[in-house]
């Protein structure tokens, strides 16, 4: 990555100093912030609302997030399934759309077991 420009590096130091907590979530990715995720994040430093698109975020993201707004989660279960192709179109695919039943049957499981106090 190129050095940044004497104003560059001047303009990054006044955004870090006016939105500290920003500069530290966004120093723990190996990648700089893009405008939206750096103005949803002032956001939310700000204390106002915020729109979130999760379908950009990684996982790691969204939980690096919740832990820098003060949040936790202690202990996260996912049910999902691997797709059978991943272009962009509307709609899921035939086998994704079969595997529905059986995942929220799943889901009910667990939700079961949770309130049962045996999920752990």
């Amino acid at each position: 990555m190129a050095e940044p420009s004497p104003a560059e590096a001047y303009a990054a130091f006044r955004s870090r100093r006016s939105t500290p907590a920003l500069a530290a979530f966004a120093d723990g990715y190996g990648f700089d912030f893009d405008d939206y995720q750096r103005e949803a994040c002032a956001h939310v430093e700000a204390g106002s609302g915020v729109l979130v698109d999760a379908h950009g975020m990684e996982p790691d993201a969204v939980f690096a997030l919740l832990k820098a707004l003060g949040g936790d989660i202690p202990k996260l279960l996912v049910v999902g399934c691997e797709p059978a192709e991943v272009s962009e179109r509307m709609g899921l695919s035939p086998p994704v759309a079969g595997a529905v039943d059986q995942a929220m049957a799943v889901v009910r499981e667990l939700i079961g077991e949770h309130e049962s106090g045996k999920g752990g």
